[in-house]
Protein backbone atom coordinates (compact mmCIF):
# COMPACT_ATOMS: atom_id res chain seq x y z
CA UNK A 1 0.00 0.00 0.00
CA UNK A 2 1.59 3.30 -1.05
CA UNK A 3 2.03 6.08 1.45
CA UNK A 4 -0.49 8.88 0.97
CA UNK A 5 0.28 12.55 0.55
CA UNK A 6 -1.64 13.16 3.78
CA UNK A 7 0.63 10.75 5.66
CA UNK A 8 3.71 12.46 4.23
CA UNK A 9 2.45 15.84 5.38
CA UNK A 10 1.60 14.44 8.84
CA UNK A 11 5.17 13.14 9.19
CA UNK A 12 6.60 16.51 8.14
CA UNK A 13 4.36 18.44 10.52
CA UNK A 14 5.18 16.07 13.41
CA UNK A 15 8.90 16.68 13.08
CA UNK A 16 10.22 19.11 15.70
CA UNK A 17 12.10 21.60 13.53
CA UNK A 18 11.15 24.08 10.84
CA UNK A 19 14.27 23.12 8.89
CA UNK A 20 15.72 19.67 8.39
CA UNK A 21 19.36 19.25 9.31
CA UNK A 22 19.47 16.34 6.91
CA UNK A 23 16.93 15.05 4.38
CA UNK A 24 17.75 11.55 5.61
CA UNK A 25 15.79 12.28 8.81
CA UNK A 26 12.64 12.90 6.81
CA UNK A 27 13.21 9.90 4.57
CA UNK A 28 13.74 7.60 7.57
CA UNK A 29 10.45 8.76 9.10
CA UNK A 30 8.61 8.20 5.81
CA UNK A 31 10.12 4.72 5.43
CA UNK A 32 9.05 3.89 9.00
CA UNK A 33 5.46 4.98 8.31
CA UNK A 34 5.44 2.91 5.11
CA UNK A 35 6.72 -0.19 6.92
CA UNK A 36 4.14 0.22 9.68
CA UNK A 37 1.38 0.50 7.08
CA UNK A 38 2.62 -2.63 5.31
CA UNK A 39 2.71 -4.52 8.62
CA UNK A 40 -0.81 -3.45 9.52
CA UNK A 41 -2.09 -4.53 6.10
CA UNK A 42 -0.35 -7.90 6.48
CA UNK A 43 -2.06 -8.33 9.86
CA UNK A 44 -5.46 -7.49 8.35
CA UNK A 45 -4.87 -10.09 5.61
CA UNK A 46 -3.70 -12.76 8.06
CA UNK A 47 -0.23 -12.78 6.50
CA UNK A 48 1.60 -13.02 9.81
CA UNK A 49 3.11 -15.77 11.95
CA UNK A 50 2.18 -16.53 15.52
CA UNK A 51 4.94 -16.31 18.09
CA UNK A 52 5.11 -20.10 18.22
CA UNK A 53 5.41 -20.37 14.42
CA UNK A 54 8.13 -17.71 14.38
CA UNK A 55 10.15 -19.58 17.01
CA UNK A 56 9.86 -22.82 15.01
CA UNK A 57 11.12 -21.06 11.90
CA UNK A 58 14.02 -19.46 13.79
CA UNK A 59 14.91 -22.80 15.41
CA UNK A 60 15.19 -24.34 11.94
CA UNK A 61 17.89 -21.78 11.09
CA UNK A 62 20.24 -23.21 13.71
Amino acid sequence: MPISKTEILEVIHAMPKEEFADIDDLLEELILVDKINKGLKAMENGEVYSEEEAFKIMDSWR
